[in-house]
């Protein structure tokens, strides 16, 4: 249940975006530093999942790469089009409509890796392709936090393409997270109207179990 919700935050993140936000198509990779202070959860087992959801045409990639804190599990989990494997260079494409890549994880103080998208916007029949972040209990059944995420997936780092990436706030929990871009690259701003739509529309999707 909570693997569907987050399929279902993901594409109702790409709608948003495609109605609240007027794109330029990018060319150009963009990269962000993530930091997330985890010292509220040092010593806990659980799983990271990483999540791209596709939006239509064009293609995107999205790579996870300088990965450093805690301690990753031997094994991981792909569903779709996922290649490469923790602390190396993580690559998720958007052949699938879903693609994730899930890795058991014992939490330390920090978490810190990049996040690079090609990052080209939607042409004028497909939605944005999006990428969420999540901290999920040993199981992945459920977030070990809560955010203000508006679907109430509870995402911690989501980013619709040709946007900018959005880092909630906790509802709940003792972690938080930092997005920056890296220097000498141009992005656009978060769209406002896109923020507010997600509050607006996510009102009517299901409460988390």
């Amino acid at each position: 249940m909570f693997l569907i919700t987050r399929v279902v935050y993901g594409f109702l993140l790409a709608v948003l975006m495609q109605f609240c936000v007027v794109t330029v198509s990018y060319a150009t990779p963009v990269s962000y530093n993530v930091v997330v202070d985890t010292s509220g959860l040092s010593g806990m087992s659980g799983q990271l999942a990483f999540d791209f959801i596709d939006g239509g045409t064009p293609s995107n990639t999205m790579s996870i790469s300088g990965f450093t804190g805690g301690t990753l599990g031997v094994m991981s989990t792909v569903t779709g089009a996922v290649t490469g494997d923790l602390p190396g260079t993580v690559t998720l494409a958007d052949t699938d409509f879903f693609n994730e890549y899930l890795i058991d994880f014992i939490f330390g103080t920090q978490i810190s890796f990049v996040i690079t998208a090609s990052n080209i916007a939607p042409d004028a029949t497909s939605f944005p392709d999006s990428f969420s972040f999540f901290l999920l209990d040993s199981v992945g059944a459920s977030s070990l936090i809560s955010t203000d995420d508006p679907s109430g997936a509870d995402s911690l780092i989501a980013w619709s393409l040709a946007d900018t990436p959005i880092a909630y706030n906790l509802t709940s929990g003792d972690v938080i997270a930092t997005v920056t871009q890296q220097t000498g690259q141009s992005v656009p701003e978060p769209g406002t109207l896109a923020l507010l739509g997600i509050g607006l529309v996510a009102g009517a999707l299901r409460r988390r179990n």
